[in-house]
């Protein structure tokens, strides 16, 4: 019925939008701790770059990886590992 799949779909929409809140979310802790990284690490302006740069990429790995995962699994399997893994990220950095 449309109302199901209405729902389904404001699930879908909000689930990639936390996806992308976390993805900037990221960025943005990373551009605070930079600067501490630096004086920290005695890091250099092109390893700055590549340890600011590398978020980027990991996100791209991801995304290649995700969608294998989704073709062989499913993308409500997908979701549901993505999400488990948000939470666990979540619980071992504030850990």
């Amino acid at each position: 019925s449309s109302s199901s799949v209405n729902k389904s779909l404001q699930r879908l929409v909000l689930v990639a939008a936390a996806t992308a809140a976390t993805l900037g979310y990221d960025v943005g802790i990373m551009a605070a701790a930079i600067q501490p990284m630096e004086d920290t690490m005695e890091l250099n302006g092109i390893q700055k770059e590549v340890a600011m740069g590398s978020l980027n990429f990991v996100a791209a790995l991801g995304a290649l990886l995700g969608g294998r995962v989704a073709n062989d699994h499913g993308r409500k399997y997908t979701v549901k590992v993505c999400c488990w893994i948000f939470v666990v990220g979540t619980i071992l950095m504030a850990a």
